[in-house]
């Protein structure tokens, strides 16, 4: 059974309304790919869906725009007042009336549902850009009725002849038709205000360089936690990989080393680690995370697993200050930072064939 992306709706409203992407690239990141994905339904706008993920400022700050336009909000049962936090249950508005009837930013905001990983559905009140219908609503009592406009044929014919509809139409027949959405879906780089989504071909020619594989012979002594091995394996370089990053993901998994350790795809999937340690029953026990990731990638990464490792290299001083300090209250994270100068020098003799010996002992490499 396919789950609803209940979620995206309040937080594609937010990102527009506040001029903030970082919550929306969150739940991006760990969102299901088989959902199906909405914007409005029969119902209106779920609140609690984002709970979790929107702090509760930004949740009264966007049900707070969106109730200067809609019917009265529906209420949990355990609600004592409109105004306290965790009350509102749905928000009663038509989208494209939520986004203060701005065609282009319903036609971007639609652009995102689309391009989200999973199978759009279109209501048929936004389908028709519709507004908010508060003469039925009026008339029936029911606040949800607002989004749920009765159109006759003649209004349904009219509607779908507005500029608005005739740009989301063929938005929508390029979701259906092409061949890019039958491939992988990536959340690239962007902005704070920005988000950046991409849908990658596997037979595409941009993904057709190949990728380096290295033989490594590794002779680890752990002697801070016993462990004493002689490994041989095989480890692929992306082509956009760095020689430091190949470095530094091969020192993490030293550092590291269990049995159940392997290596993701990493730059080839960002819903992969560079390494990491799974149980039998396929949960992630320990995700460790190469380079700089920013405070956005570390919270996701450090709710999706027991133990999260960060090995971190590079000029660390500006990193820290924007990515490492807003999640110090993250209890499951443990960062290790390498020698920058060291790593340059591991990273400069990087033979096909590689035999490295690495001893440790105090915390020291």
């Amino acid at each position: 059974m396919r789950p609803y992306a209940f979620a995206l709706p309040p937080l594609v409203l937010h990102a527009f309304l506040s001029g903030q992407s970082r919550y929306l690239k969150q739940w991006l990141r760990m969102c299901p790919r088989n959902q199906i994905t909405v914007l409005d339904t029969h119902d209106g706008i779920c609140i609690p869906d984002v709970e979790s993920m929107l702090p509760e400022a930004e949740i009264r700050f966007l049900v707070d725009e969106v109730s200067t336009r809609s019917a009265d909000p529906i209420m949990r049962r355990s609600a004592v007042s409109v105004h306290s936090v965790g009350a509102i249950y749905q928000l009663t508005c038509t989208f494209y009336e939520a986004l203060l009837r701005n065609d282009d930013a319903y036609i971007a905001a639609r652009a995102i549902q689309f391009f989200t990983p999973g199978i759009p559905q279109v209501y048929y009140v936004g389908l028709l850009a519709g507004c908010n219908d508060f003469e039925l609503c009026s008339a029936t009592g029911e606040a949800r009725d607002v989004n749920r406009h009765y159109y006759s044929l003649e209004e349904a014919e009219e509607a779908l002849q507005q500029p608005l509809v005739q740009r989301l139409l063929p938005l929508m027949r390029l979701r259906n038709s092409h061949p890019a959405f039958d491939g992988r879906f990536e959340l690239d780089q962007s902005g704070e205000n920005s988000v950046a989504m991409a849908w990658r071909h596997v037979r595409s020619p941009t993904m057709a360089l190949p990728s380096t594989t290295y033989k490594i012979e590794l002779n680890l002594t752990d002697m801070d936690r016993s462990v004493y091995e002689n490994l041989r394996f095989t480890v692929a370089k992306h082509p956009s990989e760095t020689e430091e990053r190949l470095a530094a993901r091969l020192v993490g998994y030293a550092l590291f080393y269990h049995e159940h350790l392997a290596f993701g795809r990493g730059l080839s999937d960002v819903d992969e680690p560079a390494l990491w340690e799974k149980s039998l029953d396929d949960r992630v026990l320990h995700w460790i995370e190469v380079g700089q990731p920013d405070s956005d990638r570390i919270t996701w990464c450090s709710r999706r697993t027991e133990k999260f490792s960060l090995v971190a290299y590079g000029n660390l001083r500006v990193w820290q200050t924007k990515a490492l300090d807003p999640v110090r209250s993250l209890k499951n994270i443990n960062v290790v930072a390498l020698d920058q100068e060291a790593l340059a020098k591991l990273a400069l003799d990087m033979p096909r064939s590689l035999n490295w010996s690495v001893m440790i002992s105090d915390g020291e490499l």
